[in-house]
């Protein structure tokens, strides 16, 4: 339901950015759906609360009656196929996979009447070819490659008795009750005619599927193809930029709940006259891993630990001592001051397209830092520390702007983010 929503907004901002716009006619696109149901042993009634049929079935029944509601997809073909786990006799396997095969198409059938020149049926009995994928899929299967090889020589008998029925025993718990099921699979095409001009003021039904988004405006249907997922953000560090010193960020997702990213400071100001200087330039790149409920519900959000390195350089004076860090006279590349370690930090939604996000980074220090004073319009060298020592690396309180398709905020029950 929540990418539905997305596509639907997607498709009426495509519909309302072409108003007064032309397009030439789409070609027509094949597509296919297939509903599966899983049988008791022995059994060919249809039972939509049965086992695996409980997450399955409604979801891809409801998607199967839009289709075959709405007049503008033209069905192609229909292909059932009945199967049964090996563990019968011939005839009797075959005679299950027919009934069973015969239980979904009554289904199908009371949702629509179709053509028997569109009709297509298979019974597989004993389906050992979709055995044969399982185990190889599963390499918990004991004894995998031998059963593998006795499915592939045609020496089925021996199953039962191979290793002291251990691998038999494995299937019939794991594999045999998949093989007992029917399928589906309903292939169709939609035409879809040219775009006209627009009028604002006309009314905009939208329909989704497969997560294309058709438009209705006065009976013409519009296709709106769906955006490809992508995820970035901009940031800026707001305890730099109270500290005078602007910022920028850029964050890259890169699946797998993993992101990539660096951030860039500097500030240049200067008031020789009072002995005021502040100097403050570098940057750091992090590898951020994303763990939590709110990681697994949308990209760039929630909880993340992740690795982090930095090279930067300081030049500090308020009216008396001033420190440098790194050597002076030498730019960033030349002798900076580096931190590398670990944050953790928090992203946490507060608008639409925008977050907050809260790290902390713990590490270890090194470079160089200067103290001087400034005498007689001089610049007078007091000390040379070096800096070796475990703290604090990181402290960033950023705002950040989520970027891209499907890269934003949705607002849960209550009207909550």
């Amino acid at each position: 339901m929540l990418r539905d929503k997305i596509g639907i907004i997607t498709c009426l901002a495509c519909a309302l950015c072409s108003l007064g716009a032309h397009a030439q006619p789409s070609e027509p696109k094949e597509a296919s759906d297939s509903l599966s149901v899983y049988f008791r042993v022995s059994r060919t009634d249809l039972d939509p609360e049965f086992g695996l049929n409980r997450e399955g079935f409604s979801p891809l029944s409801r998607r199967l009656e839009a289709v075959l509601g709405d007049t503008t997809f033209t069905i192609t073909s229909v292909m059932v196929t009945g199967g049964a786990s090996p563990e019968g006799s011939l005839e009797f396997n075959r005679q299950l996979s027919e009934e069973r095969a015969k239980a979904i198409f009554d289904y199908f059938t009371s949702l629509a009447s179709i053509p028997d020149s569109l009709m297509g049926f298979r019974y597989l009995g004993r389906d050992w070819q979709g055995l044969a994928r399982m185990v190889g899929a599963d390499p918990a299967t004991p004894y995998q490659q031998e059963v593998l090889d006795l499915i592939k020589r045609g020496q089925t008998s021996q199953l039962k008795t191979l290793h002291d029925g251990i691998p038999y025993q494995y299937m019939y718990t794991h594999h045999f009750p998949t093989l007992r099921a029917a399928k589906l699979k309903l292939t169709y095409n939609r035409p879809l005619p040219p775009l006209k001009e627009m009028q604002r003021d006309t009314i905009v039904e939208t329909v989704v599927v497969h997560d294309t988004v058709y438009v209705q405006v006065d009976n013409l249907v519009y296709y709106c193809p769906p955006c490809k997922p992508f995820y970035m953000s901009v940031r800026t560090n707001l305890v730099h930029d109270v500290l005078l010193t602007p910022n920028l960020g850029l964050e890259f997702y890169l699946g797998r709940q993993m992101s990539i990213g660096g951030n860039w400071h500097y500030a240049w100001w200067s008031d020789d006259s009072r002995h005021r200087y502040w100097r403050n330039y570098g940057g750091d790149l992090y590898f951020r891993y994303w763990i939590g409920r709110r990681a697994k519900e949308k990209p760039l959000s929630g909880h993340h630990l992740g690795l982090m390195a930095s090279l930067y350089t300081y030049d500090y004076e308020w009216g008396g001592k001033g420190h440098i860090g790194g050597k002076p006279g030498h730019n960033l590349w030349e002798d900076p001051n580096y931190a590398f370690g670990v944050e953790y930090g928090y992203s946490l939604p507060i608008a639409r397209r925008l977050n907050l996000d809260f790290t902390l980074g713990v590490g270890y220090i090194g470079g160089k830092e200067v103290e001087y004073e400034p005498r007689d319009r001089c610049y007078v060298w007091l000390k040379t520390s070096n800096e070796h020592h475990v703290g604090i690396t990181k402290f960033e309180v950023s705002l950040v702007w989520l970027i891209g398709c499907d890269n934003y905020n949705r607002k849960k029950e209550g009207g909550k983010r």
